[in-house]
């Protein structure tokens, strides 16, 4: 229940940031707009268009922190990222195109905001100079690896045994990250090296029916 509290917490305050961000790029789009209308009106039809092929370029970069053209996916990367960002931990993204993923948007979201809820907390214990980086790839299958500063895990098998006490509590984001893993028939493979946790996983890009 703590957990979840504290996870509902953080959550609200990166949706809130969001907020924020987007307020401020509405507030300059209403400016842009009235430059292109000044522009237009006194007849300077050149730097109309020089400066709305520059506003376009721009634009992806300004409005997410990251951008896989699925709503869906990119709600939670973003309000990942915002949250990262917010306890100081450097968050580097490589996406790809994801508008034409088939997967179960509920799986595909709880395994990644699984893994990237670990990664954080795994940096936050790390401490200075943590850092995270994610991979969301989509081709005839979907890849992703979230690879993050860690201190020193065991791996057993298929399982990362807990430090924490009351153990029976904890855990249970990684299992159902396997989980749903299995039943898309996904393979995944978990790795410590030299200060660096991954988790790396690939799905064939078709529902379940």
């Amino acid at each position: 229940m703590e957990q979840t509290v504290q996870l509902q917490a953080q959550n609200m305050s990166a949706l809130g940031k969001a907020y924020s961000e987007q307020r401020k790029i509405t507030h300059d789009f209403n400016s842009q707009l009235e430059t292109i209308g000044c522009l237009l009106k006194n007849g300077d039809n050149k730097d109309a268009i020089e400066f709305v092929t520059a506003l376009q370029a721009k634009q992806t970069t300004r409005s997410l922190l990251v951008n896989t053209h699925h709503p869906i996916v990119d709600a939670l990367l973003n309000q990942k990222a915002y949250i990262a960002k917010d306890k100081n931990i450097q968050i580097h993204f490589e996406v790809n195109d994801l508008s034409n993923l088939q997967l179960d948007s509920v799986d595909i979201t709880t395994i990644l905001g699984n893994l990237l809820d670990n990664a954080i907390e795994a940096c936050v214990i790390y401490g200075e100079n943590s850092q995270i980086q994610v991979k969301v790839l989509l081709g005839n299958t979907l890849f992703f690896a979230i690879r993050n500063t860690c201190k020193p895990v065991k791996i057993i098998g298929e399982y990362i045994p807990t430090t924490k006490p009351n153990a029976q509590l904890h855990g249970f984001g990684l299992e159902n990250v396997k989980t749903l893993l299995r039943k898309y028939n996904g393979e995944y493979a978990m790795e410590y090296d030299e200060g660096w946790f991954t988790f790396t996983g690939e799905i064939d890009n078709y529902p379940i029916l």
